[in-house]
C-alpha cells in the first residue's frame, strides 16, 4: 500500500507537469506570431518548481547585461516532502491518518546568479537556449510535529545556510510582454549540522518561471 501510494503521487505531479507545459507551449506558440523579439532589459513574474525533495513557488526578478545574458535574483519558499508525507490507511476503518513522523521542514532561499544566453547571433525567434547559476543563503525551518500550532511555532528549529545550483533551459517570449522560461538543473542545500537527519538536500529540479518584462 505504502509503494501504490507513493507512485499514485509521484504520477499526479508528473501530469500536472505535462499539462503546465502544454498550456504554457500553446501560449507561446500563439505570442510568437504576435510579438516581435526586442531586447529585454527588466523581467520579474513567479517561478514554480518540482525537486527531489520537495516543491516550491517564489518571485524571481532579471536585469539584462547586454545580449547575451543577464543578472538574476529570487526567493523561493519549499517545502520538503518524502515518504513520511505520505498517509497510513486504515483497513478496518476504511481512512487515512496523518503519519506521526511526517516531516514539516521548509526553505526560503534566497538566490543571487547570472543567466547566459546560447548562439546569440545564430537563432531567430522567440526561443532563446541558456544556462544559469546562482548561490546565496537559505533559512530552514523546521517546526516538530504536533497538533497544537501556537506550540509548533514557539518550539520551532530554524537557521541559516547556504545553497547554490547549476541548470540549463529555453526561454519563450509569449503574447503581450510575457516571458516564459523551462529550467531543468542540479540545486543542493547544505548545513553544518543535520536537520531531520541529513546535512544536505540537494537533487534534480524542474522550474517554470513565468515573468512580464517592466
Amino acid at each position: 500500500m505504502f509503494f501504490k501510494g507513493r507512485t499514485i503521487l509521484i504520477m499526479k505531479r508528473f501530469y500536472l507537469w505535462v499539462f503546465i507545459l502544454f498550456v504554457v507551449m500553446r501560449v507561446c506558440a500563439f505570442g510568437e506570431a504576435k510579438v516581435s523579439v526586442s531586447h529585454v532589459e527588466k523581467i520579474r513574474g513567479f517561478v514554480i518548481g518540482q525537486f527531489q525533495y520537495g516543491s516550491g513557488i517564489g518571485f524571481f526578478y532579471e536585469r539584462e547585461r547586454g545580449k547575451v545574458g543577464s543578472l538574476y535574483a529570487s526567493v523561493c519558499f519549499i517545502t520538503v516532502n518524502d515518504a513520511t508525507d505520505i498517509p497510513l490507511y486504515d483497513y478496518y476503518y476504511g481512512i487515512y491518518y496523518e503519519r506521526s513522523d511526517k516531516k514539516r521542514l521548509n526553505f526560503l532561499s534566497f538566490m543571487f546568479g547570472y543567466k547566459r544566453f546560447l548562439f546569440v547571433d545564430e537563432m531567430e525567434g522567440s526561443f532563446k537556449p541558456h544556462l544559469r547559476a546562482s548561490v546565496g543563503p537559505v533559512l530552514y525551518m523546521d517546526p516538530p510535529n504536533i497538533p497544537d500550532f501556537s506550540r509548533r511555532i514557539r518550539e520551532m528549529k530554524a537557521g541559516v545556510s547556504v545553497g547554490g545550483g547549476l541548470a540549463g533551459g529555453v526561454e519563450f517570449i509569449g503574447f503581450g510582454r510575457t516571458v516564459f522560461s523551462f529550467d531543468l538543473g542540479y540545486q543542493c542545500f547544505c548545513f553544518a549540522r543535520k536537520v531531520e537527519g541529513r546535512t544536505s538536500y540537494q537533487g534534480l529540479f524542474l522550474k517554470i518561471y513565468i515573468g512580464r518584462r517592466i
